[in-house]
């Protein structure tokens, strides 16, 4: 198999990975502005509330990070076999 078909699948994943966090990052920008407006307010559920929705947002990003490390590691990799 050649090289650039081994390092397609891992070219998708990485680019799919950094628009993905990319996405978050725009919609975690709101959620915060919630939370904050929340806070502001005194209202404790809603607080609970938006702070669970960061808190899964985080989580996100760090599972699609972690996946794009893979992917970019991979594509490192095979880079490496080219050169060898």
């Amino acid at each position: 198999m050649g090289a650039s078909k081994k390092s397609a699948p891992h070219k998708k994943e990485l680019e799919f990975c950094e628009e993905k966090i990319m996405q978050i990052e725009e919609l975690l920008e709101e959620q915060n502005a919630n939370l904050t407006e929340a806070s502001n307010q005194g209202n404790n559920s809603a607080m609970i509330e938006h702070a669970q929705v960061v808190g899964k947002s985080h989580q996100a990003i760090d599972e699609l990070f972690e996946r794009l490390e893979v992917a970019s590691d991979r594509l490192d990799e095979i880079a490496l076999e080219r050169l060898g």
